[in-house]
């Protein structure tokens, strides 16, 4: 392997030599534009190797699986969810198999993390507000999911949406620790779950529409006087009811 790395340079030089004293012939333009072509392509995949070996040791867990929910939603918008292969996934995600697997067990997996981020993020970003009522709750949950409209709206037509289900089943109902009561006791935490998601399938169904302030306000006024959303509760959500 030494001895045509030698060859190679002594070759480059050479041809250099020539060209710098005017000596080149056309032979010798090709030749050398040729060997700069191959040294540029060995510099480029050594920087590419050093970039993917830093992004591997700097990349989270959650990172890798932002990468990998990216690239199936980005794959979605061409293809149909079931024609898509996990191959097709890694390869846009820029993800081996192994990766791909210790994070997730099937394509459906994936979209049930997506609504759970969703769902996470509508509690992260929840405004500070002791006096926040039912209303500007709501209001603020549906603008969340609102701003990954075009995402859900492609999931929903691929007939996804009853993930969503899962993912509020799984984020809710599990975190909540609902296992050791009685069925009486757990009744309103499934009760009010199996609802929410049916509010956001017929919104789904409406293209979203309409807007996240009119379907809070819409929302609101179904509920209970004093109502608080047992499904979602912050420890800032008064059970204060609508202002007018």
């Amino acid at each position: 392997m030494v001895l045509p790395y030698v060859i190679h340079n002594l070759l480059f030089l050479y041809l250099f030599y020539k060209l710098v004293y005017n000596k080149a012939t056309n032979d010798a333009f090709y030749f050398i534009s040729i060997l700069l072509k191959i040294k540029l392509r060995r510099l480029n995949c050594n920087k590419r190797g050093k970039l993917l070996l830093m992004r591997r040791k700097n990349t989270t867990s959650k990172m890798m699986k932002g990468y990998i929910i990216g690239a199936l939603l980005l794959l979605m918008k061409k293809r149909n969810f079931s024609e898509i292969s996990i191959g097709e996934i890694t390869d846009k995600a820029g993800v081996n198999r192994s990766t791909y697997y210790r994070n997730f067990h099937s394509k459906e997996e994936i979209i049930e993390t997506f609504f759970c981020n969703i769902l996470e993020q509508t509690i992260t970003e929840l405004p500070a507000d002791d006096n926040l009522t039912l209303q500007e709750y709501l209001a603020h949950v549906f603008k969340v999911f609102y701003s990954y409209k075009d995402d859900i709206l492609c999931i929903h037509q691929n007939k996804l949406s009853h993930l969503l289900l899962s993912a509020l089943n799984s984020y809710f109902l599990v975190s909540t620790d609902t296992v050791n009561e009685s069925f009486i006791e757990r009744l309103p935490l499934y009760y009010h779950t199996g609802g929410i998601f049916n509010n956001f399938i017929l919104w789904f169904d409406c293209n979203m529409e309409p807007a996240p302030e009119i379907f809070a306000e819409v929302a609101a006024k179904i509920c209970l006087p004093n109502a608080r959303p047992v499904l979602l509760h912050p420890k800032n959500f008064t059970t204060n009811p609508v202002r007018p």
